[in-house]
């Protein structure tokens, strides 16, 4: 027997004993993915497939290849990942990783490297949904960037560490990994897109539902307001949920700040489980992701401490 087959049948036992928690938050999911994610991220997803069809990795990569190599300590060739990652959001990151691993411009152990810190939130969602539906606050706009970057950066110098110990701090692209051609349709790009997002859609759909389920549980009081540790195993597990729980509680704005910078740079169990249907393909290792995550998630949180108590 499988050993998933348990999980599974816990999930099922919980739909017949929770029926209409379950159905709760499978609609909020639901409606979650199709009012944000797919407004958001499918324009990302059909715009990155063309560039890779149209052989646009390899003109990105000359073109920021140089500074973003240097910054991050990747080959010139992975700078297209570290690109997309901050600029489409979870889990754009992984999918421009995963398309430059199939067309050779980077190693299988970079693909590796680049998964631990390329992806990240994007700068509409954070604009949009957190700073302007959750906290309400535009004007931190700079520093939740700066927060990001800085958090991001750091993360990658420790991983690189682990990953390119004997190899020089620039490294450049390898001569032995040629560009494929690539003749993908406008329609095969369109599909291929409709794929990838009905994936994330599922995901969230099924986190939304253990987020659901949280309120069932028995928390105790902590920080003498209830509902903030469901809101920040909410954040655990699917970010825009735990988002909106923690910034609907009654309690103090640098604590829904700081909570908000570190829910939003770890991703969640959802974008990790979004970013395993994408590189399982390539059976990359998801464990590095996840600890690497989580090690974002609390330096973010630590550096936007810092910045709060400088500004106030």
């Amino acid at each position: 027997m499988k050993t998933y087959i348990w999980p599974v049948l816990l999930f099922l036992a919980l739909l017949f004993i929770f029926p209409a928690d379950c159905a709760a938050g499978a609609k909020n999911g639901l409606l979650l993915w199709f009012n944000t994610m797919i407004p958001s991220v499918f324009p990302f997803i059909l715009i990155t497939g063309l560039i890779r069809a149209g052989g646009g990795i390899r003109l990105f990569n000359r073109l920021f290849g140089p500074v973003i190599s240097r910054l991050f300590g990747c080959t010139s060739g992975g700078s297209y990942a570290v690109i997309i990652g901050f600029l489409c959001g979870y889990p754009m990151g992984a999918k421009a990783i995963s398309d430059s691993l199939n067309t050779k411009v980077i190693s299988r152990n970079e693909a590796v490297y680049l998964l631990c810190f390329c992806n990240n939130p994007s700068p509409m969602f954070v604009v949009n949904f957190v700073l302007g539906a959750c906290l309400a606050r535009p004007d931190l706009t700079i520093m939740f960037f700066a927060v990001i970057f800085t958090s991001t950066w750091l993360n990658a110098r420790i991983w690189r560490f682990f990953f390119y110990r004997k190899q020089p701090a620039f490294l450049s692209v390898s001569a032995q990994m040629p560009m494929s051609a690539l003749s993908l349709s406008v329609d095969g790009c369109l599909i291929s897109s409709l794929e990838l997002i009905q994936k994330i859609g599922g995901y969230m759909i099924i986190f939304s539902i253990f987020c659901q389920l949280l309120s069932k549980l028995p928390f105790p009081a902590l920080f003498n307001v209830s509902g903030f540790l469901p809101a920040c195993l909410s954040g655990f597990m699917e970010q825009t949920t735990g988002l909106a729980a923690l910034c609907a509680l009654n309690i103090d704005d640098s604590v829904k700040i700081i909570g908000s910078a570190a829910f939003v740079c770890f991703g969640g169990l959802a974008a990790a489980a979004q970013t395993y249907g994408i590189i399982s393909v390539q059976r990359l290792p998801l464990k590095y992701y996840l600890i690497s995550k989580a090690g974002h998630g609390i330096m973010a949180g630590c550096i936007t401490a810092a910045c709060l108590s400088v500004m106030y």
